[in-house]
């Protein structure tokens, strides 16, 4: 039963909207980040593991080499083999959760690219002037570049790029 009055809604777009398909893999953007984050997992792996070997023995191979008593270094060996066998997981963890596309992981590693980029300014340019701040620089404003590409964005957000 109708009076005469039809009702006209405007277009909402919805019906001819293309969807993004989800994707299973990270931006190349990202890619670059976590192969990054992988690489210095690998070193921190390979620096505690030396560390930890040097410190269960191999410092009497390094002082029968060099010719030098060594022996004060080795109480601290084993707490800095595990303390970098410790970063080396927490690197590669975070690698990963990062190329799976979590978002606090992304907004962890700019929040420490910015208070790594003001750290490195604040001492190159009020410090004694000894640091080279142009290195200091370089990962850091690779990952805050990386990180913030439009495809990167979407990729953390909705999963699409």
């Amino acid at each position: 039963m109708s009076n005469g009055h039809t009702y006209s809604y405007p277009p909402t777009g919805y019906d001819d909207a293309q969807v993004e398909p989800v994707r299973r893999s990270a931006p190349a953007s990202v890619h670059l980040v976590a192969i990054i984050g992988y690489l210095g997992g690998l070193a921190l792996l390979a620096a505690g593991v030396a560390a930890g070997t040097y410190a269960l023995g191999g410092h009497r191979y390094v002082a029968g080499q060099l010719g030098v008593d060594l022996s004060a270094v080795t109480g601290a060996g084993l707490a800095v083999g595990a303390l970098l066998l410790f970063g080396s997981l927490l690197t590669l963890v975070l690698a990963r959760k990062l190329q799976r596309g979590q978002q606090w992981v992304r907004v962890l590693v700019l929040a420490l690219a910015a208070v790594s980029i003001a750290g490195t300014l604040y001492d190159g340019l009020v410090g004694p002037g000894t640091a080279n701040v142009l290195l200091g620089l370089v990962f850091p404003v690779i990952y805050a570049v990386l990180l913030n590409t439009p495809a990167a964005r979407s990729w953390f957000s909705r999963h699409t790029y």
